[in-house]
C-alpha cells in the first residue's frame, strides 16, 4: 500500500539507533526490533520482530549399559542433547564413532 518509493527504519528495541535502511535485515543479534516503513507522502506503517537465541547446549543425559560378563563387547553410551542448534555431530575420545550412542563397548 501507500506510495513508492519506500523508506525502511529497523531498531533494536531500548536503544534509538537505527540498525539498517533496507527491506531486510541481516546479520544481527537476539531481540527485539521494530522496523518502521514509511511511504513518499511520509504514512508509515510498523511492526515487532523478536529474535531468539538458541538455548544453552547441554547434555542432559547419559544411559549406560554395563557390559553383561567378563569379557563381553556388548555395552553402551547414549546420550541425550538439548539445546544448541541441531544437526548435532559427536566426537568421542578412543573411538572414532561419530554418533549419539556408542553400542559393542568392552
Amino acid at each position: 500500500g501507500g506510495v513508492e518509493p519506500y523508506r525502511y527504519e529497523w531498531r533494536k528495541k531500548g536503544s534509538t539507533t537505527i540498525e539498517g535502511v533496507l527491506s531486510s535485515l541481516e546479520g544481527v543479534g537476539s531481540g527485539t526490533y521494530e522496523l518502521i516503513v514509511f511511504d513518499k507522502n511520509l504514512n508509515q506503517a510498523t511492526s515487532e520482530y523478536i529474535l531468539k537465541e538458541p538455548s544453552k547446549l547441554e547434555i542432559s543425559s547419559v544411559a549406560t549399559q554395563n557390559v553383561s560378563c567378563y569379557g563381553g563387547e556388548d555395552g553402551s553410551i547414549v546420550l541425550t542433547v538439548i539445546g544448541g542448534v541441531e544437526p548435532y555431530s559427536y566426537s568421542w575420545k578412543h573411538s572414532s564413532a561419530s554418533t549419539q550412542a556408542l553400542t559393542g563397548l568392552s
